[in-house]
Formats: structure tokens, C-alpha cells, sequence
């Protein structure tokens, strides 16, 4: 089976996108991510938002400066059977909107299928999805089970098309050295990548204060997921408490980050108010 070549690109928040007040979208910055599959635009994995049909628009830019390669299918498998919708209440790449992660994180998803460490980390707002969600947003253990599926799945039919070396590839890019959910999400391995994003634009006698806070968000962000998903709550309920209990968190995180940097540091990583931005990813509680 053939590997095709895929490509990130990011355009200014949609209308009203999956519940989001596009005027706040775009006074904060936001904007939507999807990857196109430059070899068959039969796929759209437009991750909730626009898609294939907007990579022509002039306002669609590409986000890093080269491509990966992945097989199609597999990804198709992942993404669900909702390719090109809009629906906020459908999975993509395993995730639901704005409670396990948003259009960026679907998005590493989709690029993780390569096997390689490619994300849309030029994406406006990126450090503050980071901090809210992780590179690859919440869930990872069940969707490494989900990789593994599918590519069983497409083995079976296709003569072992799917190397065993290529799963494993993409299950290490997912994981980035940790071996559970809190580790995955929470730990140093991921931390790194927004650790990363503070050491561009932050000086660095101020980097271990900052590293010690987003750490103690990391550690609470996880503790109050695998909380309410215990509980065994129904979807809507789920939303409503999980975000309650993440949106004090997270404003708590960002206040105490916007005491330590500079009004220019603090813009340049978070292009709005810590409440503004916890309504952006996090789903209405009323």
C-alpha cells in the first residue's frame, strides 16, 4: 500500500465554529487546524471545522515547512465515519470537542500517523491548547488501542501493508517515552514540547518558576479528568463538570503565569485573558 503525503494548514477561526463565538475567536487569535491528504482529496479530515474544499482560500496558510507520510487509509479508519462534517457532538481521531481536546490536537493525531514528531505548533494560540489539552489531548491510552485496530484491520485486508516497525513509530511518537495516561499527558516527556514554546519568548531566569506551575496544572488537568470519567456520568453532564472543575484550574495556571512574565511575554504565548481563553476550550457550563 502506497503512502500519501500530509499536509497541516491552519485558516482564521470559522463562523461560529462547534459552539465558539467567532468574534472572540478572533479577537483571541484562535484558529481552526485540518490536514489534507495531498495524493486523494476524496479524504477530508477537517477536523470539525473547514477543510480540504478551504486549502484554495486565500486566507489558508501551511503550517511547517515539510510534509509527512502516512497511509491514508489508517487514518481514514481513526477519523471516524464523519469525514467533512461539522457535527460538535462527533468524535474525530477519537476525541470529543472541548473535552478531550480541539482542532490541534486532532490534528497532531492525524500527522502522528506518520511517525514522525510533526505538529501544528505554528498554529496562533498553540501554547494555550498545550496547556489546556497536551499535544495529543486526552485519551492516548485508548487511542494507541485504536491505531493498533486498525492497522490489524487493514493487514487483513491488504497482506500486511502496515509494518510492525511503522505501528510501533507512530505508538512512540504518541507516547514521547512515558508508558501511561498521567505520564502521556502530564509528565516532562510532553511538557518539554511547551517548555519549548516558553523558551522562545520568554527570558530564561523565568523558565523554572514557569516550568513548576505548568506542572502542577498538568498533574491537576489529569486528576480531574480520570475523576469525572469514573463517575460514569452521561455525555452532556460529563462536559458540564468536567469543565466547571477545569476552567477554575486553568485560569488559576494562567494568572499565576501572567504575574511572572512581562504584559508582552504573556501576550506573545497567550493572546487573551485567562477567563476568555477557558471559554474558547473549554465547553460552556451553562
Amino acid at each position: 500500500m502506497k503512502k500519501a503525503i500530509f499536509q497541516a494548514y491552519e485558516r482564521p477561526f470559522p463562523l461560529d465554529a462547534y459552539g465558539v463565538n467567532s468574534n472572540i475567536a478572533a479577537k483571541a487569535q484562535l484558529s481552526h487546524t485540518f490536514v489534507v491528504c495531498d495524493d486523494d482529496r476524496r479524504y477530508n479530515w477537517n477536523c470539525w471545522g473547514d477543510g480540504e474544499e478551504a486549502v484554495d482560500q486565500s486566507d489558508v496558510k501551511p503550517l511547517g515547512n515539510y510534509k509527512g507520510e502516512g497511509y491514508a487509509a489508517w487514518v481514514s479508519l481513526l477519523y471516524g465515519s464523519k469525514e467533512g462534517e461539522r457535527n460538535p457532538t462527533d468524535k474525530v481521531m477519537g476525541l470529543r470537542i472541548r473535552v478531550d481536546g480541539v482542532c490541534q490536537n486532532a490534528s497532531n493525531r492525524i500527522l502522528a500517523l506518520s511517525g514522525r514528531d510533526m505538529s501544528v505548533s505554528e498554529a496562533p494560540a498553540n501554547a494555550a491548547v498545550l496547556l489546556m489539552y497536551g499535544k495529543f489531548g486526552f485519551g492516548i491510552e485508548s487511542f494507541i488501542q485504536d491505531v493498533r485496530s486498525a492497522a490489524e484491520q487493514i493487514n487483513q485486508k491488504e497482506n500486511s501493508s502496515i509494518l510492525a516497525e511503522e505501528i510501533e513509530a507512530v505508538i512512540a511518537t504518541l507516547c514521547a517515552g512515558a508508558d501511561d495516561e498521567m505520564g502521556i499527558i502530564g509528565g516532562e516527556c510532553l511538557g518539554t514540547h511547551f517548555h519549548s514554546v516558553i523558551a522562545n519568548n520568554v527570558l530564561p531566569e523565568k523558565l523554572a518558576t514557569l516550568k513548576g506551575i505548568y506542572k502542577t496544572f498538568q498533574i491537576r488537568r489529569a486528576e480531574i479528568y480520570n475523576n469525572n470519567s469514573k463517575v460514569g456520568l452521561d455525555g452532556v453532564v460529563f462536559q458540564k463538570e468536567f469543565a466547571k472543575q477545569l476552567s477554575v484550574a486553568f485560569i488559576n495556571c494562567l494568572v499565576e503565569m501572567k504575574g511572572i512574565l512581562s504584559p508582552d511575554e504573556y501576550k506573545d504565548l497567550f493572546p487573551d485573558e485567562p477567563e476568555t481563553l477557558a471559554s474558547l476550550l473549554l465547553p460552556s457550563i451553562t
